[in-house]
């Protein structure tokens, strides 16, 4: 399998000088250098660099090829194989930007459309429009005869962006090669080129061709050090481009009659739209039956059948329904059109055992269970039974025949660490693999807690002592059920071992299979490997651990006063046996002054009584040991003396224990006890009780996630950033000293390649009249800084914004000053910094500029680098806009003055009324934002800011203009500092009617079309279309608006730039859909992952009393399609909107689920999957405008229960005004509450 080349090294660039006296004339030098384009892609994980080159030219678009891991997810080679359909849509994530001419004079760039990728042999091609110049194609359908020891070139750009010499892009780099293997794979066909060859890190997807300029193949993968490369055989492309349909995902479901009702979906890849549809031939092989031989066609078998399949979206479809399922299902699926017989698929076998558990099922390969199941979730396979651990902390799937089977414990230490082993054997015979599962809980002398970082070589030390003198030769991540961690495959002679081993709070789990290498990777060793799972969760330790009940319950933080250390806790006790912890609050001393925080759980009652543990002089909170699930049973504190700002870890002493300790819960667990001063107390309650205890740190990427026992974990207050840059690089956040303020940076500048690069940074602080420095973040010794630059604001003023250039790492950055002022920051009074480190790279990308005080500094580090820098916000991710600037003196866009351009005579794009086009385009995940009109006011134009992306126009900024009768008003800005202003407005008697955008990164260019306004409506036969603003880079167009009656806009964007833009209707201006958010803070929505939120309250004053719900099915399964809140006022019930709206005969039954008198909706519990499953509502008596958490009761459940595990989203004390969520065109799919907020003072 191709793809396995990618472990080598990634990337190549084969760096012999190349002469025309070597043998390649010099015009085809010329041609293959125009036909090679320089590849940017931003992905998710960050940023990167790749080659790529025609293949084909038309008069609508540009067709290049690359590799499929120049443009794919990292680590794509490491993860199973997505689903065809989620392929399609991944494909969709990446941004790509294609550089033509790149390092050249001619140098420009165009958006680029990834239309195909093969993971398998690491191939993508991408699609280029309205490119007016094309360069001459590479023949890739007819390559050269290959030999060993012919000459061949490679073309492409080794170290990407480093290399360039000016502010452009690289030039191309040719490099010369002999062809020095032909690898072959199990059918005799070219399956990899092997080149030897000077090889150096860069080129991926580069063409290597021969002297005639034909190509030999696309650049994927080199040996490091061994001076080997690899090229994908250009027969592969050729294969590519003609279509074939490969990949399989099946899932079925028993019908009403017992039926299997199963579902196919292929993947079609075909780059030209070739393949047309298909035929999926399958057959069922009983148990004892023939399987399909090598080579042989499904379609020839006995038995064979076939059913149509449907190409829509880059996935094939069809369905078919089987009497019997017993057996294995082999299927392959042949093209109509394409490639023909020849894009057959490979052949795919899948076991048609499906779990005891409703619901459509995803089905896995020939004699295993369904994909991620395990014990106790499904039956186990045949041959197999379960198996109980003695300790009964976990469940396994062992072979019905063994040899022999035991359980043994033993003790062993390693420094201060105590290690009890539990260990199960299972010997099955000479045959199969021996079984292990070893659980090891730890305890320190004296007690500390353990991290996962300390733990894992721990682990990995255990694992290679069982094969001494083996070779650790894989290590991949894994999960066992929802609990990640690392599997090992350590081999020695023909054996060895596969072992797969998860760090759990202080536990230790290795689970292995130990064998040859053929029963390691069989389906044996795999079926029990994936079928261990954890009875009940064990006990955890260390800070970020979580244990215990507490689900889905509200988390609070009290953060400690500035000037304040958190000395203690106040606890109240139930006074009935077993005197359980009922609430807790926090003891701050000031000075000499203690203050406290809000009681969390049950406030001290009659039938309570409080318990104090505060620290004596001197010391201070250092951890916090509880007994844990479902609630906090009991607890302790250890105090630690405080010097110089931080904690002795060695002078400690614990308080007495407060509540149960033995015969409950779990644990004792630790939170804390690293020596750092904790910046708050947090946890969570159900609101009757406390369930959760923790410890806030100001360093959580040091701490892991901040520290709460029972419950999940959860995001830091204070210690929430924003940054750019980085990817999966270890974080570090600098928070102010107590009473500081960020007022600028010290910047380390090294060397990368021939630029300037940031090394690293450290946070520069003031606190009264004092300046105080962080720590270096990133390599800051002489032999790596060249130069140290102090970005320090002047009296008066602090850090407001970055910005920032990245690419591998973070190559330059300014600090934007701003004004300080009773704790804020005044953005109109600000200035720049001097910029630090080359100006190269993406960006400058702004951390920041919204005015909120910064409250430390953040970012992401390598061994050798800074590698992500950013800020520190108490409230981040969200867009703040900001008046766009007036355009730069002189600024024109094509030839006319940028303060204002007018209206062009061209005639208007077709607009079908009824087709609206997408809500939105552009943006993908970034914030949204609205503006409306005035009351009785429509859109007319915009204000339209202009700025550049490399050498190419774009749309950072946007201002709707909206009239009122003949009077104009404009809207709320979006986006900052604009290079250019357009104004774009109507004349008297028109409106906007449509607008059309390109989009990629952000927005490339627009265009409005204006209809004629009558008597409140707008007709689409009398328009006219202004002239196209910005760049035409970009997917699309896209044409958004039909001609309704435009209110107001929608927003995407992130710091200073809008990256997405919609338009607002009169029919969608109200509550539910696209109107302005009412009032009230949000709960977290479960569910709907993208899709679009709502927000709804009912008539003034009034509560949610409860919600009507739509029933409609998933398959067989009961499912909510739709629900709609409802609300009281005094006695009377009024219903709100339907949220999610399927078809017609969708819905097949309706519940209504509401409050009695004087109780309203506290809580929703839900399970969601792909959409809304089922849900169940809490009601909780009102007294006084107050909940009573006393007196509650839940409803039936209604829907089915499918989905994952019951989430209960519930209110934290406030009354619940409004129904929040999220839903889809045909179905509702996420929910939350919108609880009461009470003004704030002006």
């Amino acid at each position: 399998m191709r793809r396995s080349l990618a472990l080598f090294a990634g990337i190549i660039g084969l760096v012999s000088s190349a002469r025309s006296e070597d043998g390649i004339p010099p015009d085809t030098v010329t041609a293959v250098k125009r036909a090679t384009v320089f590849v940017q892609v931003v992905r998710p994980e960050g940023a990167g660099s790749g080659s790529g080159f025609v293949i084909s030219v038309s008069k609508d678009a540009v067709l290049i090829a690359t590799n499929y891991h120049v443009i794919g997810p990292d680590d794509f080679d490491k993860k199973p194989r997505l689903p065809p359909a989620e392929f399609v849509k991944s494909l969709k994530v990446p941004a790509v930007t294609v550089v033509f001419d790149s390092g050249m004079k001619t140098e420009w760039s165009a958006k680029a459309e990834v239309i195909a990728g093969d993971p398998v042999n690491d191939l993508a091609v991408l699609r280029v429009t309205g490119v007016k110049n094309p360069p001459k194609p590479i023949e890739y359908a007819t390559p050269p005869k290959l030999v060993e020891t012919m000459q061949v070139y490679s073309f492409g750009f080794p170290f990407g962006q480093a290399l360039a010499t000016g502010k452009g892009s690289p030039a191309v780099t040719v490099g010369k090669a002999t062809v020095s293997s032909l690898r072959l794979d199990d059918d005799g066909e070219l399956n990899t080129v092997q080149l030897d060859g000077a090889i150096n890190p860069g080129n991926s997807g580069g063409p290597v061709v021969d002297t005639k300029g034909r190509l030999v193949g696309v650049a994927v993968a080199t040996v490091r050090g061994a001076g080997i490369g690899f090229a994908v055989p250009a027969p592969e492309l050729g294969k590519m481009m003609k279509g074939r349909l490969d990949g399989f995902r099946m899932t079925g479901t028993k019908t009403a009659d017992n039926k299997l009702a199963l579902k196919a979906e292929v993947g079609v890849l075909d780059p030209t739209g070739g393949v047309r549809g298909g035929a999926l031939h399958y057959v069922i092989v009983p148990p004892k039956g023939n399987k399909p031989k090598a080579g042989e066609a499904i379609a020839k078998m006995a038995g064979a059948r076939s059913v149509p399949l449907k190409v829509s979206g880059g996935v094939a479809t069809g369905e078919l329904t089987l009497d019997k399922a017993e057996g294995d299902l082999y299927v392959q699926a042949v093209p109509e059109g394409g490639a023909g017989a020849a894009g057959t698929s490979r052949v795919g076998n899948y076991a048609l055992t499906l779990p005891k558990a409703a619901g459509a099922v995803v089905l896995g390969p020939a004699g295993t269970v369904a994909p991620g199941a395990g014990a106790g979730e499904v039956p186990p396979p045949n041959g197999w039974k379960e198996h109980v651990a003695g300790n009964k902390t976990f469940i396994c799937w062992v072979p019905v025949k063994v040899k022999s089977q035991n359980e043994r414990s033993r003790t062993s230490t390693r420094g201060q660490m105590r290690m009890s082993h539990t260990t199960l054997v299972i010997d099955v015979g000479p045959a199969d693999p021996t079984y292990v599962i070893e659980q090891i809980t730890i305890t320190t002398v004296p007690r500390r807690a353990l991290d996962q970082a300390e733990l894992t070589p721990v682990l990995r030390e255990l694992i290679l002592n069982e094969v001494p003198g083996g070779k650790l030769t894989r290590e991949l991540d894994t999960t066992m059920g929802r609990f990640p961690g690392k599997e090992y495959l350590v081999e020695k002679g023909g054996g060895g071992l596969r072992a797969r081993a998860f760090v759990i709070g202080n536990g230790l789990y290795i689970i292995q299979a130990m064998g040859t290498r053929a029963q390691l990777e069989g389906a044996e060793g795999t079926t029990f490997l994936d079928s261990v799972r954890l009875q009940a969760r064990p006990p955890a330790g260390g800070a970020g651990a979580i244990a215990g009940g507490g689900g889905g319950d509200p988390q609070f933080r009290d953060a400690v006063p500035l000037g304040a250390t958190l000395v203690g806790l106040e606890i109240s006790v139930a006074k009935a046996a077993p005197n359980a912890v009922k609430g807790v609050r926090a003891v701050f001393l000031a000075g000499d002054k203690e203050t406290y925080g809000e009681w969390r759980g049950a406030a001290p009652s009659a039938d309570t009584e409080t318990v104090k543990l505060v620290a004596k002089p001197d010391y201070a909170v250092g951890s916090i040991n509880a007994r844990t699930t479902p609630v906090i049973h009991g607890l302790s504190v250890t105090f630690m003396k405080v010097a110089d700002g931080k904690l002795d870890p060695k002078d400690t002493y614990e308080s007495e224990w407060v509540g149960p300790k033995d015969g409950v819960g779990q644990g004792p667990i630790t939170v804390g006890g690293r020596g750092d001063l904790a910046l708050g107390f947090i946890g969570r309650t159900n609101g009757t009780t406390l369930t959760g205890v923790g410890l806030l740190y100001p360093d959580t990427a040091k701490k892991g996630p901040d520290a709460v026992a029972g419950g999940p974990g959860a995001t830091g207050t204070g210690t929430a950033p924003q940054m750019v840059g980085g990817r999966t690089d270890p974080e570090f956040r600098d928070p102010a000293p107590p009473g500081g303020t960020l007022i600028g940076l010290e910047v380390g500048v090294g060397r990368l390649g021939p630029n300037s690069s940031v090394k690293a940074v450290r946070g520069v602080f003031r606190v009264g009249e004092k300046e105080t420095l962080g720590a270096w973040h990133g390599p800051s010794g002489d032999d790596v800084i060249t130069e140290r630059v102090r970005l320090v604001a002047r009296p008066g003023y602090a850090v407001g914004a970055l910005n920032v250039r990245t690419g591998p790492g973070v190559y330059g950055l300014s600090v934007t000053f701003m004004k300080e002022a009773n704790g804020k920051l005044e953005p109109a009074d600000a200035y720049e910094s001097d910029w630090a480190g080359a100006a190269i790279g993406l960006g400058p990308l702004k951390v920041g500029g919204t005015g909120e005080l910064a409250r430390g500094v953040s970012g992401r580090k390598a061994a050798t680098t800074l590698s992500a820098v950013g800020l520190v916000f108490g409230d981040v991710g969200r867009l703040e806009p900001a008046p766009p600037s007036a355009p730069a003196p002189g600024a024109m866009v094509g030839d006319k003055p940028a303060a204002d351009v007018g209206i062009a005579a061209a005639p208007p794009a077709a607009v079908r009324p009824g087709e609206r086009g997408p809500r939105i385009q552009g943006g993908g995940g970034d914030p949204e934002v609205r503006d409306h009109a005035p009351a009785d006011g429509v859109l007319v134009g915009f204000h339209v800011g202009l700025g550049k992306f490399i050498n190419n126009d774009t749309i950072k900024a946007l201002r709707p203009i909206y009239r009122v009768g003949d009077k104009d008003s404009n809207g709320v800005p979006f986006g900052t500092n604009p290079v250019g202003l357009v104004k774009v407005l109507a004349k008297p008697g028109y409106a906007v009617g449509a607008i059309t955008v390109k989009t990629g990164l952000g927005i490339d260019g627009m265009s409005v079309t204006f209809m004629k306004l009558v008597d409140g409506k707008l007709d689409p036969t009398d328009a006219y279309e202004s002239a196209w603003i910005g760049g035409m880079g970009g997917g699309g167009p896209a044409k958004i608006g039909d001609g309704s009656l435009v209110v107001g806009v929608l927003i995407k964007g992130r710091g200073d730039t809008v990256n997405g833009v919609g338009l607002i209707y009169t029919d969608t201006n109200k509550p539910g859909l696209d109107g302005a958010w009412p009032a009230g803070r949000p709960t977290a929505i479960q569910g709907g992952g993208g899709d679009t939120e709502f927000r709804e309250v009912g008539p003034e004053g009034s509560l949610l009393v409860g919600l009507e719900v739509g029933v409609g099915r998933f398959f067989d399964n009961p499912v909510v399609s739709t629900l709609r809140p409802i609300f009281r006022v005094d006695d009377k019930d009024t219903e709100g909107e339907w949220h999610g709206m399927p078809k017609e005969g969708t819905v097949k039954e309706t519940v209504r689920v509401v409050a009695k008198p004087g109780y309203a909706v506290a809580a929703i519990t839900a399970k969601t999957g792909l959409g809304m499953d089922g849900l169940s509502v809490t009601f909780m008596k009102v007294v006084d405008g107050k909940f009573d958490p006393r007196s509650s009761y839940e409803s039936e459940w209604v829907g089915g229960k499918g989905g994952g595990g019951p989430v209960t989203i519930r209110t934290d004390g406030p009354l619940v005004i409004g129904l929040i969520g999220k839903a889809r065109a045909d179905t509702v799919s996420g929910v939350g509450l919108l609880l009461f907020q009470a003004p704030k003072k002006k």
